[in-house]
């Protein structure tokens, strides 16, 4: 996880690319410093960038929610924003079903994927006559109880594309910066 200005003090742009504690900062400091920044110098708007997210721990999630809750709570004009797509799943999928009930966070990019109630949780198995090893997953995780859409669903919705990869260009962030120039 890391923090970027884009566009001078209006957006803060922050890369979540795992529900993990990093080698020098805990996902729950991390929080702390964001929370900081968001209230020292208080951006219009905020993209969290969960797209090459795969998950990890969701028990460290909710520092971090109640971190992007506060700062829309304490701004009228506030504005969030989340970037998803295919690869965003697990605890970064627990992560978009706490956004999409806690917050009035936009998404953006990819459908979700896979539901926001979903059986998560690996546990290794390794078959008895081939020795294959595989895993299976075995407990529920209900972000929003009783939802039973098939994922999350973007209100901006864009489908990458290796040209746009290799070329190194992000039509969704691009999208996603137009957007929260727009008035509400």
């Amino acid at each position: 996880f890391w923090v970027s200005p884009l566009g001078g003090d209006s957006v803060l742009y922050v890369q979540f690319n795992q529900v993990a504690d990093a080698p020098d900062e805990s996902l729950a400091a991390f929080a702390v410093r964001l929370a900081v920044s968001l209230t020292a110098r208080p951006p219009r708007t905020v993209i969290i960038d969960v797209r090459h997210n795969n998950g990890g721990n969701l028990a460290l999630l909710t520092p971090l929610v109640t971190t992007l809750h506060n700062y829309e709570s304490s701004r009228r004009d506030a504005r969030i924003y989340v970037l998803m797509g295919r690869n965003t799943f697990s605890a970064a999928q627990f992560f978009l079903g706490r956004m999409d009930r806690e917050t009035s966070a936009m998404f953006a990019g990819e459908p979700s994927s896979s539901r926001p109630n979903f059986v998560g949780e690996e546990s290794p198995v390794q078959l008895p006559w081939s020795g294959a090893i595989g895993s299976i997953s075995d407990r529920y995780h209900e972000s929003i109880p009783g939802d039973k859409r098939e994922w999350i669903a973007p209100t901006i919705r864009y489908n990458p594309s290796a040209r746009d990869y290799f070329a190194n260009k992000d039509p969704l962030l691009d999208l996603v910066l137009l957007d929260s120039r727009r008035p509400r």
